[in-house]
C-alpha cells in the first residue's frame, strides 16, 4: 500500500514538474529585456569629454527615446537607434570634487522599452592617461615563459637603458609631454626634454656610468593636454657592480696549477693556469705565483673584500702594487687578483684559508677562496 501511494506521489511530482517546463518555455521571452552596455565609462584626467554608445542588449524588445541623467540634471536625451543610443559625457559631470583621478559619478539612463520606462544607471571614472617603469629585460621563467623583470643600472654600466613611459588619454589629441630627472630625495629636478608627445619615442635613456654607487635616479613625465595636467614618477637605486659567488680550492705538489676562470685544476704547462703552488722545503716555505697575466695586489681592508664591488676594487688593484708570487702565504691572506684573457680582463678576490707545512713534502697544502668577475662596461 505504502508502496501505491509513494509511486502516485512520484508521478503527480513529474507531471508538474513537465507542465512548469512547458510554461517555462512558452514564456522565455519574458526574461529579455533591455540591459546597459556602454562603448565607454572611464574618463583620464587629460580628458575634458567621453563619447560612449549604450547598447540596450535586447533581441526582442524595441527601445525608442532615451534620457541621461546626473544628479538630477538632464544631460541628454534622444532617440535610440537600432537599440543604441550615442552621446557624450562632459567632464563637469564629475563635479567640483570628484574631476580627479580617482573620481566617479553615476549617471541614471531613462529608456523606453516597448512602451514603457525603464530606469537603468551605470557608473563612470577618472582614471590616469599616463605611465612610467623602470628599465626592465625580458627573461625566462621556470617554465621557459617569457617575462619581464626591473633591471638594475649598475655604477659602472656604459649601456644606455630606459626609463619607458606612455601616454593614453580617450579623446585627448596633440598633447605635450616633459621628462624631468634628479638625483636623491633632496635633488633638484633637471629637464630632460619638453616635446609633442609621439607614440614611436617613449624612451627615456641613462647610463650607470654617469652616476655613483647608492645614487637614486628620480624621473617624472608631466603630460599636458589643453588645462588638464598628469604626473607620473618613478626611480631606480644606482646598484653595485658585484663579483659572482665564491669558490673554495686547494693547491698542492699533486695539484699545483689552477684556472681562475675555468674555475678548475689544470697543468701548469697548459697557458691557461693562472696560479699554481710553490714551495721551497730548505726555507720552510709554500706559497703561489701568477701565470699568464696574472697578477696580485695584497690588501688588508677586510671590509673591501667583503664589498665585492668590482668597480671598487679595480680602483683598489690599480693603486697598489701587483706582484707575481708570494714565496711564503699566511692563513687570513687577502689579494686582489687581475687578469687578463681573449681581450677580456677581470677583476677579483682570493683570500688564503689554510695553509698546511709539514716534514713531509708532499703533505703540504694551501687552500684559498677566490671570486672572478669580467670587468665589462657594457654590463
Amino acid at each position: 500500500m505504502k508502496k501505491d501511494i509513494l509511486k502516485y506521489i512520484l508521478v503527480m511530482f513529474l507531471a508538474v514538474s513537465i507542465t512548469s517546463c512547458d510554461d517555462y518555455d512558452q514564456d522565455i521571452n519574458y526574461y529579455d529585456t533591455a540591459k546597459l552596455d556602454l562603448s565607454g565609462t572611464k574618463f583620464t584626467v587629460l580628458d575634458g569629454e567621453l563619447a560612449t554608445t549604450i547598447d540596450f542588449q535586447t533581441t526582442t524588445k524595441i527601445v525608442t527615446a532615451v534620457s541621461v541623467k546626473v544628479d538630477g540634471n538632464e544631460i541628454s536625451s534622444g532617440t535610440a537607434t537600432g537599440n543604441k543610443y550615442s552621446f557624450t559625457l562632459n567632464r563637469s559631470n564629475f563635479g567640483t570634487t570628484g574631476d580627479t583621478l580617482g573620481g566617479s559619478f553615476r549617471a541614471y539612463v531613462y529608456a523606453t522599452v516597448d512602451g514603457k520606462m525603464k530606469e537603468m544607471y551605470t557608473t563612470f571614472k577618472m582614471v590616469s592617461a599616463s605611465s612610467i617603469r623602470v628599465p626592465f629585460v625580458k627573461k625566462k621563467d621556470k617554465k621557459g615563459k617569457d617575462i619581464e623583470v626591473d633591471e638594475p643600472i649598475f655604477e659602472l654600466s656604459e649601456i644606455v637603458k630606459n626609463f619607458t613611459y606612455k601616454v593614453s588619454p580617450k579623446t585627448s589629441t596633440g598633447y605635450t609631454v616633459k621628462a624631468e630627472s634628479k638625483v636623491g630625495k633632496a635633488g633638484t629636478y633637471a629637464t630632460i626634454w619638453d616635446k609633442v608627445y609621439d607614440k614611436d619615442d617613449l624612451d627615456i635613456p641613462f647610463k650607470g656610468s654617469d652616476y655613483s654607487k647608492g645614487d637614486t635616479i628620480f624621473v617624472k613625465v608631466t603630460a599636458t593636454a589643453g588645462a588638464y595636467k598628469e604626473i607620473v614618477s618613478s626611480k631606480i637605486v644606482i646598484s653595485e657592480y658585484l663579483l659572482g659567488p665564491t669558490s673554495s680550492h686547494k693547491l698542492n705538489l699533486e695539484d699545483m696549477g689552477y684556472d681562475l676562470v675555468g674555475d678548475s685544476i689544470i697543468d701548469v704547462a697548459d697557458g691557461s693556469a693562472t696560479i699554481k703552488f710553490v714551495s721551497d722545503m730548505g726555507a720552510g716555505t709554500q706559497g703561489i705565483m701568477t701565470m699568464n697575466s696574472t697578477e696580485l695586489v695584497k690588501i688588508t681592508d677586510a671590509d673591501l673584500m667583503k664589498s665585492a664591488n668590482l668597480p671598487v676594487l679595480k680602483a683598489a688593484y690599480e693603486v697598489g702594487t701587483p706582484v707575481n708570487e708570494i714565496a711564503s702565504v699566511t692563513i687570513g691572506d687577502k689579494f686582489i687578483v687581475m687578469h687578463t684573457r681573449d681581450a677580456k680582463i677581470y677583476y677579483g678576490t682570493l683570500e688564503i684559508t689554510n695553509s698546511v707545512r709539514t716534514t713531509v713534502e708532499d703533505n703540504n697544502l694551501i687552500e684559498f677562496d677566490y671570486a672572478l668577475e669580467v670587468y665589462d662596461k657594457q654590463k
